[in-house]
Order: structure tokens, then sequence, then C-alpha cells
């Protein structure tokens, strides 16, 4: 059995994830999701950016990070947060299950 992720590595998992799925995050988001400071979402932001060179740009207009690669599945910001992303990431997502909740399932 694989030993569980610490906080700095769960939330690291998450912004990864967001980008895939979302194709953007800011400060704000992470704050939000575990109730962290401005200031630890930033070095969180600032430590996934330094381990994935080129994956991630800035955007200026929005002041947000958006993913220079394509998503995995684009789903919008609504579905994301009604969906109930598992912070714990106890059981895995459930992809099939995700597309057909927005209807992109066969």
């Amino acid at each position: 059995m694989s030993k569980p992720l610490s906080p700095e590595e769960l939330r690291l998992k998450w912004i990864g994830d967001r980008f895939a799925f979302v194709g953007y995050v800011n400060r704000k988001d992470i704050s939000s999701a575990f109730g962290v400071s401005d200031a630890q979402a930033t070095r969180d932001l600032g430590n996934f950016i330094k381990a994935n060179p080129g994956d991630v740009d800035y955007d200026g207009h929005h002041r947000r990070y958006r993913s220079a690669r394509p998503r995995v599945l684009s789903i919008s910001e609504e579905v994301w947060k009604e969906f109930g992303y598992p912070l714990t990431l106890a059981e895995p997502v459930n992809f099939d299950l995700l597309a057909e909740e927005i209807g992109e399932g066969e």
C-alpha cells in the first residue's frame, strides 16, 4: 500500500488536476479549497511551476495561471465544484461517471 500524500503533495496534485480539467487556477482557488493562506498558496503555485517548467503560463488579464497543455477533459468551474472533487483523493476519480455527469459520456 502506498504512503498517504502529505498536505503539500495533496495540494500540488490538486493544482495539477485543476489545470488538467479546468485549465486554470489562482491563489484564491487553492486557499478556498484547502484553507491555507494566500502566501502558502503562492508557494504551492511556485513549487508546482518549478516542478513543471513550461506547463503553466500566467494570464495577467484574468490574474490567474493557465495550463499551457491541452486539458484532459474540459469541464467548467461550476461542474468542478458541483461534482465535489475528492480533496482527499481516497478514491480515484471515476472519469466515465464524470463524463456522463457533464453530458460527454456515450
